[in-house]
């Protein structure tokens, strides 16, 4: 019969034997995948100090344990879900990591977002997490790891505003990324109060963040395709490089210099 401390020993021994199994396929250089509805992130990563996305993110510490910071909580995870909006930071101390970036035109979205914002959404690296990042990595399918996802936290029944989602989905095509709120409230009938608010209810974030959350990703696609850094600047709308720059590290916690510019893969998902 097993005593606690041997039931920790095995318990410890088969979490070393996933994070080992999860980390063996990652390359020395970083990894990014670019589709419409997702964008991830695969490879090595350190401290990333406070920063606040317009998307939500699908933490996965494939070679360990990482700390998350937000609000007056430190904690130790494995896997942690970011909601839109949440202004954290984080430590991998190097190791490998895997993230998933979550747009609010995806469709399952505010399934994941739906929960209140003082609930902590994590869980451990177990056999279900390794399978879905394996055929993430053999199929190139981001949505076993969003079906992971959902079967952890997936809320049913959320009440969606129609005006919010076309909104996102006209963002999500490259409408209206430069317009200010004004035209924006005009497009959809709304008064620019009411905008701000429904916005900010609805996604977790205000309005200029999620913009400028869709900006990065047309920038993304643009750098997937071979672009500079400056391209795919003024592809996004950003004044120049310097100006992308900032926004970038106050939104992902890193200047771009080091997260594109290291030696990065960049990938296009094809399907997406």
């Amino acid at each position: 019969m097993l005593c606690d401390c041997d039931v920790t020993n095995v318990r410890e021994k088969e979490q070393v034997r996933l994070n080992k199994t999860a980390t063996k396929q990652i390359s020395e250089s970083p990894s990014i995948w670019v589709g419409r509805d997702l964008l991830l992130f695969e490879g090595q990563m350190g401290f990333l100090e406070w920063h606040q996305h317009g998307f939500a993110c699908l933490l996965m510490g494939t070679g360990g344990a990482f700390e998350v910071e937000f609000g007056s909580h430190k904690l130790s995870c494995e896997v942690f879900f970011v909601p839109a909006g949440l202004r954290h930071q984080l430590e991998f101390r190097g190791q490998a990591m895997c993230s998933m970036y979550i747009p609010p035109h995806h469709p399952d979205f505010f399934s994941l977002q739906a929960h209140s914002r003082d609930v902590t959404l994590r869980t451990t690296w177990t056999e279900s997490w390794r399978d879905a990042l394996e055929h993430w990595r053999s199929q190139r399918d981001p949505g076993v790891l969003m079906q992971q996802a959902l079967l952890e936290w997936g809320c049913d029944d959320i009440a969606l505003d129609a005006r919010v989602l076309r909104l996102v989905r006209t963002l999500a095509e490259g409408e209206f990324l430069n317009a200010d709120r004004e035209q924006l409230s005009d497009e959809l009938g709304l008064s620019a109060s009411r905008l701000t608010h429904l916005v900010k209810d609805s996604l977790g974030v205000n309005l200029q963040r999620v913009k400028r959350a869709y900006r990065f990703s047309r920038a993304a696609v643009a750098l997937a395709y071979g672009a500079s850094l400056t391209e795919a600047a003024h592809v996004a709308g950003f004044a120049d490089a310097a100006h992308f720059s900032r926004s970038f590290r106050a939104a992902y916690g890193l200047p771009p210099s080091h997260a594109i510019l290291s030696s990065t893969s960049w990938e296009l998902l094809e399907g997406e």
